[in-house]
């Protein structure tokens, strides 16, 4: 019973090997099994609050005009390369497209480059309203995402990024809607529902009130063909079929296409679309 590497061990082996393999990723309708080059960066430009954005851009060209009669010091040469070198390796190595989450490491560098804009010397006092402006906008943009932030787009990406047309996996789906699904279901007295979910959060635990409910998260019975009626609740990346999709298992048609080309009844959060399927 004492302590042991082995497991150690073969956790890091199964993440070298999965990291080797890559994993099914979907970047702007599009589906690989090889990951999208350009993957973070595009998810930093959808996902990004546009204030945020606008003042590392800002940074950016303030630090080219800045330097050209001067050269950068040790720290400041350290700020522009962390995020550059991580934002690189991610291209050549990281296969596995995931969610922002893998990226976030290097939002204190944008910060502190985009904060860079606020003026040292008098002339460029100017810069101070701007500054003020677009921290206002990062404020107003992401405090009424503070309640449900995994879906999180910036308003110029937001409609494409809610209906799929942009990224997939945990950038929009965690489980984090599971909980207003149980709420959904408590208001329109749902006794039965077919549930294919994607995330981590315990299903029994939310859902426990339900008196019937089924729950098949790996090859649903009703996946290629139309189901019985009753009430289906279906997570964003379950109806995109990344997986599916990106290994070609589709056969022409994709996963649960019968509900994707139904109204959703609601959406509940950013995540779970509710379909009601009569007789």
């Amino acid at each position: 019973g004492g302590f042991s590497f082995t497991p150690y061990a073969r956790a890091g082996h199964q993440l070298v090997e999965a990291l080797h393999k890559g994993r099914p990723s979907y970047l702007l309708g599009q589906y690989s099994t090889e990951g999208f080059p350009f993957y973070y960066l595009a998810t930093l430009i959808f996902k990004m609050p546009v204030g945020l954005l606008l003042m590392t851009l800002a940074g950016i060209i303030l630090a080219f005009f800045r330097r050209r009669n001067g050269r950068p010091s040790i720290p400041e040469i350290a700020l522009w390369l962390m995020p550059g070198i991580f934002l690189l390796s991610t291209m050549i190595f990281h296969s596995n497209n995931l969610g922002i989450r893998h990226i976030l490491l290097i939002y204190p560098f944008l910060i502190a480059i985009g904060a860079s804009i606020m003026p040292r010397i008098p002339k460029m006092m100017g810069m101070t309203g701007l500054g003020l402006l677009l921290g206002a906008l990062v404020i107003a943009e992401s405090v009424p995402a503070m309640s449900n932030p995994i879906p999180f787009f910036n308003t110029p990406s937001r409609k494409a990024g809610l209906e799929g047309r942009l990224l997939a996996d945990s950038n929009i789906d965690w489980g984090q809607d599971l909980s207003r699904l149980a709420d959904f279901c408590s208001r329109n007295n749902v006794r039965h529902l077919n549930l294919r979910y994607f995330g981590s959060a315990d299903v029994f635990y939310h859902l426990g009130d339900i008196t019937r409910f089924s729950l098949d998260i790996i090859e649903p019975e009703h996946n290629d063909s139309v189901g019985p009626p009753g009430w289906y609740a279906v997570s964003l990346q379950r109806l995109l079929a990344v997986r599916g999709m990106a290994k070609n298992e589709a056969d022409g048609r994709p996963a649960l296409w019968w509900l994707r080309e139904m109204e959703p009844y609601e959406r509940v959060g950013g995540s779970i679309f509710v379909y009601r399927v009569d007789e």
